[in-house]
């Protein structure tokens, strides 16, 4: 998303960037502060309760599944759904992208959406 986001320039200023946990128990806001300062300090990341997560898992289909059988340094291990959606200000999906989609694909989409978004407010 870093790629994504100096790929779309000025554009950027358009788009919020943000990475909701499946990992709530380890993933605390303070955590999550450290981690997004690093990638990028304008990145929003939301964390909870995995009860109040689990409604906007829900709405993205994104699994979480929890594998505490096998000996880790974390005490278990997380398998999820690692998708990217591009989602508009009204909240509507218009776009998901699975795990590994090349950055210029998901930026040229977006650019493509901000453009249409565009035309629609000058009507």
């Amino acid at each position: 998303m870093q790629k994504v986001k100096r790929e779309l320039g000025d554009d950027a200023d358009r788009v919020r960037f943000i990475w909701i946990t499946v990992d709530p128990e380890r993933d605390s806001a303070a955590s999550l502060k450290t981690r997004l300062d690093v990638f990028d300090p304008e990145f929003i990341a939301l964390t909870g309760t995995r009860k109040s997560l689990e409604s906007v898992w829900d709405m993205f289909r994104v699994q979480v599944e929890i594998d505490d059988s096998q000996s880790s340094a974390a005490g278990y291990l997380i398998s999820h759904t690692a998708n990217t959606y591009l989602v508009d200000s009204s909240g509507k999906v218009h776009l998901e992208f699975p795990f590994g989609t090349a950055p210029t694909n998901i930026t040229q989409d977006i650019k493509n959406i901000l453009k249409q978004t565009e035309t629609r407010a000058k009507k």
